[in-house]
């Protein structure tokens, strides 16, 4: 049997990329139906089960349209690293390739896509002493002492990282612990075994991008998703598991605990969401060969589809992408 590392029509692996809200989920149904592709999605939340709203996972209408492999595949108490992305992603690559059906990775996890474009160094498994030691530390210390910490060993992580999302904190202290080198280098090795693919962006310019966040988080709130934080801490679910680290669950939490109006939990969304989008855009635009898709002032997903597919010919790459007929 083939191996995962010799997939069957790598080149037929293409990756649309971007910042959030930039409408890559709604061009990627569009051409994934039109190039009879299917859909691995590149989103370190999303694999979560539960919090539709929260991570705003493609629709159920969507999904029925183009199969989308990556989504509620854990439990809210898991993690998922990386890695296990990587192990997983090659396992849909190499059934999608048996089949000769081609693959659009989609997402803006930039992390995920470079692991499964490059490779993945031979980081060490996690110590779970370790972990709970600088746990214990930010609950006694205060929050945001690990990010300090963070800042001071490794500061190219750190500014990568917002200072709620102690999953990744705590990773990139272990990591320098563990191996005296910071998380940043590690990542910039280029360990090997790499699945080549080309890669689109879609780019919007500052304004509206923030108006399409802004809409996003509005609408997001109007559907419920209080509720869907509510419903998960009702649960048992704790405010720090992984899952529980996504952009507008700390701002929601305080409003549960009439800590602050509902107003200012928003306004602190769209301000933590904008902070992530640029912070997407950095990362993005430091990986080599991406080709970018200016869609600023799109909304229609065909419109945004076929920007992006006059990109990729002018890039000279379209012809991969065709399905077999």
């Amino acid at each position: 049997m083939q191996g995962l590392d010799g997939l069957v029509n790598r080149e037929r692996i293409v990756a649309i990329v971007g910042p959030t809200a930039s409408g890559k989920s709604a061009a990627a149904v569009h051409l994934a139906r039109e190039w009879g592709a299917e859909i691995i999605c590149a989103d370190s939340r999303q694999v979560y089960r539960g919090f539709d709203l929260l991570t705003d996972k493609p629709t159920a209408e969507d999904r029925g349209i183009v199969p989308h492999h990556l989504l509620d595949v854990i439990g809210p108490e898991e993690t998922f690293t990386a890695g296990e992305f990587r192990r997983r992603a090659l396992a849909v690559l190499d059934d999608l390739g048996r089949r000769r059906v081609p693959s659009l990775v989609v997402g803006g996890t930039g992390l995920y896509v470079r692991a499964l474009r490059r490779g993945l160094a031979d980081l060490p498994a996690g110590d779970f002493d370790l972990r709970l030691e600088l746990l214990d530390r930010e609950r006694v210390e205060g929050a945001g002492t690990l990010h300090r910490l963070l800042c001071e060993i490794d500061p190219a992580a750190a500014g990568r990282t917002p200072p709620g999302n102690l999953h990744r904190i705590v990773r990139a202290i272990e990591v320098h612990r563990l191996t005296g080198r910071p998380l940043s280098e590690w990542h910039e090795d280029d360990p090997g075994g790499g699945v080549e693919m080309e890669i689109v962006g879609l780019f919007r310019e500052r304004r509206d991008l923030q108006r399409r966040i802004e809409l996003r988080i509005e609408g997001m709130i109007e559907e419920g998703m209080v509720d869907e934080v509510e419903n998960a801490l009702a649960s048992g679910l704790r405010p720090d598991l992984p899952a529980l680290s996504a952009l507008g669950v700390r701002p929601i939490i305080e409003v549960l605990r009439d800590r602050r109006p509902l107003a200012s939990a928003i306004a602190q969304i769209k301000k933590e969401t904008w902070a992530y989008a640029k912070r997407q855009m950095t990362w993005f635009r430091r990986e080599p060969g991406v080709v970018w898709a200016d869609v600023t002032g799109l909304s229609d997903p065909d419109a945004m589809a076929d920007r992006a597919k006059k990109v990729l010919e002018r890039s000279g790459k379209h012809g991969i992408i065709r399905p077999l007929v």
